[in-house]
C-alpha cells in the first residue's frame, strides 16, 4: 500500500473507532443511569411499602401507647427485611426510638436531614413520595436510601392529642443500596467490555474493507496513472467496481485510449511528414542534378561552338 494509502487507512480508522467507542459510551452511561433509576425507585418502592407496612403493624400499639410492643415490631420487621435503619422521630425533631439504639439526639428543621420535608413550601402531609426520599453516604463508601413516612394524628388519637395536629411523627426508614451499587458496577463493567468489542471488531471490519474495497483498486490507479505518466499506453486500466472507483477507473481509461490514439495519429503524421520531406528532398536532388547535366551542356555547347568558329577562321 502506498504511503498515501497507509496515511489514509489509520486515520480512517481511528476516526470511525473512536467515534464507534464515543457512542457506544453515550448509549451506555444514558443506559446504566436508566437501570440506576429503575433499581432505585424499585428500593424506594419496597421501602415505602415497608415503611407503610410498619405504621400499620403499630398503629394498635400506638393507640395503645404500647411503646414497647411497637418498637418490638420495628425491631423484628427490620431483621426480617434486612434494612439498615428504623428511626421514629416526634414533632420536635427528637428521636424517641432507633433500631441502632441511638436515641434523644435532636434535629432542627433548618438541617440537611430535614431539608426534604421542610424545605419547601408545602407540608408534610402533602408531599409526593419521591419528595420524601433522600440519598445519604454511609461509612465504607456506602450508600443509604432512606424515606420518611408521617404519622397523622388520625380521629382514634385524639384522645391523647390535640384534634389541630396534622402530624404526630416520622417514621424513616434506611436501605443499603449496595446491591444496587453493586449491580451498577457489573454493569459499567460489562459496557466498557463490549464498547471495546465492539470497537476493536469495527477496526477490524474497517481494514478488511479498506484493504479490499479502498487499498486494493487505489493501488491499481496509481500503478496505471503511473505507467500513463512514464509514456506506458499499452497498459489497460482494469478495474471491476461498481463503485466509484469503478468510475473513475473507466474515466482514466478513456483518457488512456485518447492518449493513445492521439499519439498514434502524431506518430503517423509524423512518418508522413518525414516520407513527404523525403520525397521532396530527392525530388530536388534529382531537379538539382537535371540543372547541373543542363548546364554542363550548355557549356559543352558553346565550347563546341567556339571551336567551331575558330577552325572556319
Amino acid at each position: 500500500m502506498s504511503r498515501g494509502l497507509r496515511r489514509l487507512a489509520p486515520r480512517l480508522i481511528v476516526t470511525l473507532t473512536v467515534l464507534l467507542f464515543l457512542i457506544e459510551g453515550t448509549f451506555g452511561v444514558v443506559n446504566i443511569d436508566i437501570a440506576e433509576q429503575q433499581l432505585v425507585d424499585e428500593v424506594v418502592t419496597g421501602t415505602d411499602q415497608l415503611s407503610r407496612s410498619i405504621t400499620a403493624a403499630t398503629w394498635q400499639a400506638m393507640l395503645a401507647d404500647n411503646r414497647e410492643a411497637a418498637y418490638a415490631v420495628m425491631s423484628t420487621l427490620a431483621d426480617e427485611h434486612e434494612v439498615e435503619r428504623i428511626r421514629l422521630f416526634n414533632r420536635e425533631g427528637i428521636i424517641t426510638f432507633s433500631t441502632d439504639g441511638k436515641t434523644g439526639e435532636r434535629f432542627e428543621k433548618d438541617e440537611a436531614i430535614c431539608a426534604g420535608c421542610h424545605g419547601g413550601p408545602r407540608t408534610l402531609s402533602n408531599l409526593e413520595r419521591d419528595e420524601r426520599v433522600r440519598i445519604l453516604d454511609a461509612p465504607g463508601d456506602r450508600r443509604l436510601l432512606g424515606i420518611t413516612t408521617p404519622i397523622f394524628n388520625e380521629a382514634a388519637c385524639h384522645n391523647c392529642h390535640a384534634s389541630e395536629l396534622s402530624v404526630l411523627g416520622i417514621l424513616e426508614v434506611e436501605s443499603d443500596l449496595g446491591q444496587v451499587d453493586d449491580d451498577l458496577s457489573a454493569q459499567r463493567r460489562r459496557v466498557i467490555l463490549m464498547s471495546l468489542v465492539h470497537a476493536i471488531t469495527f477496526a477490524i471490519v474497517i481494514v478488511v474493507f479498506i484493504r479490499h474495497f479502498v487499498g486494493k483498486p487505489i493501488k491499481e490507479l496509481i500503478g496505471a496513472t503511473q505507467a500513463v505518466s512514464s509514456g506506458d499506453l499499452d497498459q489497460p486500466i482494469q478495474l471491476d467496481s461498481g463503485t466509484e472507483l469503478g468510475e473513475l477507473a473507466a474515466s482514466f481509461e478513456l483518457m488512456r485510449e485518447r492518449l493513445k490514439s492521439t499519439r498514434e495519429e502524431l506518430d503517423r503524421f509524423t512518418q508522413s511528414l518525414e516520407e513527404k520531406v523525403e520525397e521532396r528532398s530527392r525530388q530536388l536532388t534529382e531537379a538539382r542534378q537535371k540543372l547541373i547535366r543542363s548546364d554542363r551542356m550548355a557549356s559543352l555547347g558553346q565550347l563546341a561552338a567556339s571551336v567551331a568558329h575558330e577552325v572556319n577562321n
